[in-house]
C-alpha cells in the first residue's frame, strides 16, 4: 500500500454489506422494530437519491421496500473506544418476492488507515466486519456478501490530492486485496481513470463485487482558495 498511512484526520467511513437470505425473516419481528431508532437522516438521503436516480414513477410503483430489522454493536475496537461501531440491518424486498439483507455500518471519525480498513473489510478476517455480522445474524449462514459499498467522507481535503496520495490503497480497497504481490502500475492507473463521479470533490469506483465512493465537501472554501 501507499506509504502515507495516517495522513488524514477527521475521515468518516460508511459501509454497506449486501447478503442473500437463507431463511425467511418473520414479518411480525420486522413490524415490532421502532424505525425512529435507526439513522433516519441517512434513510432520507437514500430516499432522495433513489428519487433522483429511479424517478417518481418507479418509487410510486412500490416495487422495492426497505424494512428496518435490527441494530447491534460490533465488538470492534475503534481508534476512539468511546464511539463503537454500530450496525443497522435492513430487509430489502422486491414485490416479486426476492429479498436481500443490507447491513449498514457507520464508523467513528478517525484517521485514514488503509491497512486497518482492509483488514476490517476482508470477508475472511476473523475480527472483521463480515465475521462479526455472521456471528450476530445467524440467518445469513456464513455466506459472503453479494456486494460491498465503501464510503469515505470528509471536508477541507482536496479529492485529487487524496487520490494521488492513495491510488494504490484505493484499488486495494476496491478489490479487497491484501496480497503481498502488488497490482501492476498500469492496472492501478486504469482503475483510477475509471472514476465515474460527476460531483465536485467526489470520486466513485466500482469492481465486480464492491464499490468505493469518496466525497470531500467545501474543499476550496475550507482551503481558502
Amino acid at each position: 500500500m501507499d506509504g502515507n498511512v495516517n495522513s488524514l484526520i477527521g475521515i468518516r467511513l460508511s459501509f454497506v454489506f449486501m447478503f442473500s437470505i437463507n431463511q425467511k425473516i418473520i414479518t411480525t419481528d420486522i413490524n415490532d422494530v421502532d424505525p425512529s431508532s435507526f439513522n433516519m437522516e441517512r434513510l432520507n438521503e437514500l430516499n432522495d437519491a433513489e428519487l433522483h436516480v429511479l424517478g417518481e414513477n418507479f418509487l410510486k410503483a412500490d416495487r422495492l421496500k426497505r424494512h428496518p430489522v435490527s441494530k447491534f454493536e460490533l465488538p470492534i475496537t475503534s481508534q476512539d473506544e468511546a464511539k463503537p461501531y454500530i450496525a443497522e440491518v435492513y430487509l430489502l424486498a422486491h414485490k416479486e418476492g426476492s429479498e436481500i439483507i443490507e447491513v449498514w455500518i457507520e464508523a467513528p471519525e478517525q484517521e485514514f488507515n488503509p491497512y486497518r480498513l482492509l483488514d476490517l473489510l476482508k470477508p475472511e478476517s476473523q475480527n472483521g466486519f463480515v465475521k462479526c455480522i455472521h456471528r450476530s445474524l445467524s440467518y445469513l449462514k456464513d455466506e459472503p456478501p453479494l456486494f460491498t459499498f465503501i464510503g469515505i467522507f470528509g471536508s477541507g481535503i482536496d479529492v485529487d490530492e487524496f487520490i494521488d496520495d492513495h491510488r494504490v490503497d484505493i484499488v486495494n480497497l476496491l478489490y479487497l486485496n491484501s496480497s503481498p504481490v502488488p497490482f501492476k502500475a498500469s492496472f492501478v492507473d486504469n482503475e483510477i481513470n475509471r472514476n465515474f463521479c460527476i460531483r465536485e470533490g467526489g470520486a466513485s469506483f466500482m469492481s465486480g463485487f464492491s464499490a468505493l465512493n469518496i466525497m470531500f465537501v467545501n474543499t476550496k472554501e475550507t482551503n481558502g482558495d
